[in-house]
């Protein structure tokens, strides 16, 4: 049977190769106006041909004894199952056409948003008539298809336990983002009830949006952790700074615009000072609902105390006075006013 659903294929295949020959001829027979009238007249009884072979092969893989080759499909409507694999064989070519549009789409699309060098003229061109010449076949078969989904919608009865296929969109950017494409024709019943995610297709959205929101929170950890890292990194760059501040400018004399004892640690004095120009800025421009503007300034502030540490300075502490208040005891007062009565 296998064998058999394969030459079937082929012959379908050769048959379609001969429709995009036929186009072809009649295409180059229009444009040409030397052409003999007569000359679309064998065209059309070509194409008549043609139509009549393509039924013939229907026709003969109708023939099949279905039943026999597949024990599981016992009980099943033989029109059903007929039409059924006949979908499953066609939606196998359908795909392997779309992928290879797919593909030639991309190349002509490689130069968008600079991802990639731009497609020659040459190339360009030979790509897009390549395309036009694979579409109309690529159509008829989705129409093909999907005239067996409608077919087979009307022969379906419940006790079958096999889930309908569903049609395909018959333009290519829609058939590109259709999820449909890529799954398989079911021709086995099931052996319980017909699974939800196979049958019902908000069952199948709720997933993908599930699916959507684990990957989210899986990104919102990511961003968390890469925040937390950008704010670790801007206190410890600016901690290494103010270090190395400090010990260049201990070297440096204010009194005179030169360098005591010429020493070479103060001469890259205004480059740091540039540099911790540059950081401190990043404390405006990096913060985040990740990361606010609380924990840069505390890292900002946190940073200069080690570099103090280092260099020996005393760390300056802020001093707040607080309002004393005097507590009385009660026995106290009764003392002092039994004094004063005696």
């Amino acid at each position: 049977m296998r064998f058999v659903c394969t030459d079937q294929t082929q012959e379908r295949a050769d048959l379609d190769a001969s429709d995009r020959a036929l186009q072809a001829r009649r295409a180059t027979i229009e444009k040409d106006p030397c052409a003999p009238e007569t000359a679309l007249t064998l065209l059309n009884s070509m194409e008549r041909t043609h139509d009549r072979l393509l039924d013939i092969v229907e026709a003969l893989y109708a023939l099949l004894n279905i039943h026999e080759k597949f024990p599981e499909l016992e009980g099943v409507k033989l029109e059903f199952v007929q039409i059924l694999l006949m979908a499953r064989d066609l939606k196998i070519d359908i795909r392997k056409r779309a992928i290879g549009s797919f593909f030639e789409w991309d190349k002509l699309d490689r130069a968008v948003s600079g991802k990639d060098k731009v497609l020659g003229t040459k190339l360009y061109q030979q790509t897009r008539k390549a395309i036009a010449k694979r579409q109309p076949a690529l159509m008829a078969a989705i129409k093909k298809f999907n005239k067996y989904c409608e077919q087979l919608e009307k022969l379906y009865n419940p006790i079958y336990a096999i889930p309908l296929p569903a049609p395909l969109p018959t333009k290519l950017a829609d058939l590109r983002s259709d999820q449909m494409l890529c799954q398989d024709i079911w021709i086995t019943p099931s052996a319980s009830d017909i699974p939800r995610w196979l049958e019902d297709t908000d069952v199948r959205d709720g997933i993908r949006g599930l699916l959507k929101h684990d990957h989210c929170l899986e990104e919102q950890r990511r961003l968390g952790i890469e925040a937390d890292n950008m704010c670790c990194w801007f206190g410890v760059e600016l901690c290494a700074i103010e270090l190395t501040l400090r010990q260049s400018e201990s070297t440096y004399s204010p009194k005179f615009s030169t360098f005591a004892d010429q020493s070479s640690d103060s001469l890259f004095l205004p480059i740091l000072e540039h540099r911790r120009e540059n950081i401190q800025e990043l404390q405006d421009q990096w913060p985040s609902p990740l990361a606010s503007t609380m924990r840069y300034a505390s890292q900002a502030k946190e940073a200069i105390r080690p570099a103090e540490l280092l260099c020996g300075e005393a760390p300056t502490a802020d001093l707040h006075w607080v309002q004393p208040v005097v507590f009385i005891l009660l026995s106290v007062l009764q003392q002092q006013e039994r004094r004063k009565e005696h």
